[in-house]
């Protein structure tokens, strides 16, 4: 069943909400976006909050044994994704920041939606993700949502009205793990 997220973070259920088995106990799994496959692949362009939240694999399965009830039940979930937010600002002769790319990822992972695994990130298609784009201030912050894996090599790239700054990571490479949010200011 769909169940859509108001402002508040509620559950609003669909037309036709399901219920409850009149005896027994039920486990409710659940997982964000309701769209996602047993392949899921984030945007490559996550500037607008609709691909960004789109983005975000989130899964909850701590409902395990839960009996009819009328009373609100409460899902925690568990991002499945990594969060890098890239603070840049501009110096030595540079006045704007156009646009931020993380380079190198693999944007791609298969998805178990019965018990939330995730298997390791596979590329395909474009292996750029995108945070910032046609800024023109000298500063820029911008968000992300990756797989977890260990990128090597060009990492992350500023453009600014100067050209291009590519930021390298040499091996064995930087680390980003499910569930956490890492943040550079450069």
């Amino acid at each position: 069943y769909d169940y859509t997220r108001g402002t508040s973070g509620a559950m609003t259920p669909p037309d036709t909400p399901p219920y409850y088995p009149t005896s027994g106990t039920v486990g409710i799994v659940a997982y964000h976006p309701s769209t996602a496959g047993t392949t899921f692949t984030v945007e490559e362009d996550q500037t607008n909050e609709t691909n960004y939240h789109n983005s975000d694999l989130m899964f909850s399965n701590n409902i395990t044994a839960q009996a009819k009830t009328s009373s609100t039940v409460n899902l925690t979930f568990t991002h499945k994704m990594a969060k890098l937010v890239v603070t840049a600002t501009a110096g030595d002769g540079v006045t704007s920041i156009t646009r931020i790319t993380l380079k190198q990822v693999a944007r791609q992972v298969s998805f178990d939606q019965t018990t939330g695994a995730v298997g390791t990130a596979t590329t395909s298609g474009s292996t750029d993700v995108i945070l910032l784009q046609d800024g023109s201030a000298a500063s820029g912050t911008g968000a992300a949502l990756i797989p977890a894996q260990t990128i090597t090599g060009d990492v992350l790239e500023i453009v600014t009205d100067k050209g291009p700054a590519t930021y390298s990571v040499a091996s064995p490479g930087k680390a980003f793990a499910a569930n956490t949010k890492y943040t550079i200011s450069v």
